[in-house]
């Protein structure tokens, strides 16, 4: 009989912030719009650096705006269309990192203050049928503060998740 061995099977794994930005979204003068850069890493904790493709799922719920519900969850999802690439990938060739955005379009919804919770998975995106958890971060989006996990970022108060930061499946 051969002795025991012990191995690790090392692959991307785990969303860790590298930096979280709040401000006014494109074109807006009162409603805000926060961008969370990711770096994709390893199981080990190492950092990938290469181009991966990842896709997001969520839900929105609760919407409380006078403004007709007409909410996306992405630009990334977990969907394909037959014949198609990979739905996403991340924004860097050679870093592993991406940048997600969370926030209204535009200052259209009333009144201020009003929104949505948001539960949200990014997954590494492997094919149609395989997709690998990579963090679920999740909180609500209104038009003057927006919450990730416990942390919640205005314009008067835009410092957000500290670098490092890993977000949890």
């Amino acid at each position: 009989m051969s002795p025991a061995a012990t191995f690790m099977v090392n692959g991307p794994s785990i969303l860790q912030v590298v930096s979280d930005v709040t401000q006014l979204c494109n074109g807006c003068s009162a409603t805000i719009a926060r961008y969370t850069t990711y770096q994709i890493e390893n199981f080990d904790g190492s950092s990938v650096a290469m181009a991966l493709p990842v896709c997001e799922t969520g839900t929105f719920t609760n919407y409380n705006c006078r403004t007709p519900e007409n909410l996306t969850a992405s630009t990334d999802p977990c969907t394909q269309t037959a014949g198609m690439p990979a739905p996403g990938t991340v924004t860097s060739s050679t870093s592993g990192q991406f940048i997600d955005r969370w926030g209204f379009s535009n200052d259209n919804f009333a009144p201020i203050g009003c929104g949505v919770t948001f539960n949200d998975h990014w997954y590494w995106w492997q094919s149609a049928d395989v997709q690998f958890l990579l963090g679920s971060p999740g909180g609500f989006i209104n038009t003057n503060k927006i919450s990730i996990g416990n942390w919640a970022t205005t314009l008067q108060a835009p410092t957000g998740l500290a670098p490092g930061t890993i977000i949890p499946h």
